[in-house]
């Protein structure tokens, strides 16, 4: 499905940008299908897993992530950073919004996983208003992001 959608989005790209669209259908047709991966429960323990590992873990950064802290300054994690932002563990910013999408596909498709009430209980921490408002706050004044 996805596939499709990103074929098609490329095809509505391919028209703004004067590229031969039904060239990059034809190429797109070509593909194999796709096939989906299955998981069982063991595996999709052991997927769980990682983002919990880190998912309250603000990580140290090298000395040009300045998307995750404070500008003009030595990287350095703001006070209560915490509590006032949902995503700063798992390495980086992207890699924690990757992290909590897990969480939530997890939770979604494995109602039995032994992790799910722990994995919920951080989505409910990290998904807060008050967080998702430090994450708007963030990019009202993180222009260079």
């Amino acid at each position: 499905m996805s596939l499709v959608i990103t074929l098609g989005s490329a095809v509505a790209v391919a028209q703004h940008r004067s590229v031969d669209a039904s060239k990059l259908a034809a190429y797109g047709k070509s593909l194999p299908k796709v096939t989906v991966p299955t998981f069982g429960l063991e595996q999709a323990t052991y997927l769980a897993a990682w983002p919990l590992s880190c998912v309250d873990h603000p990580q140290a950064a090298p000395e040009g992530a300045q998307y995750l802290w404070l500008y003009g300054e030595r990287p350095k994690l703001p006070f209560d950073y915490d509590k006032t932002r949902a995503f700063y563990g798992c390495y980086d910013w992207h890699s924690a919004v990757n992290s909590t999408w897990m969480m939530v596909a997890l939770s979604k498709d494995y109602p039995d996983l032994p992790l799910r009430r722990l994995m919920q209980e951080k989505l409910t921490e990290h998904l807060g208003e008050k967080n998702i408002a430090g994450e708007l706050e963030f990019f009202k004044t993180a222009k260079n992001f």
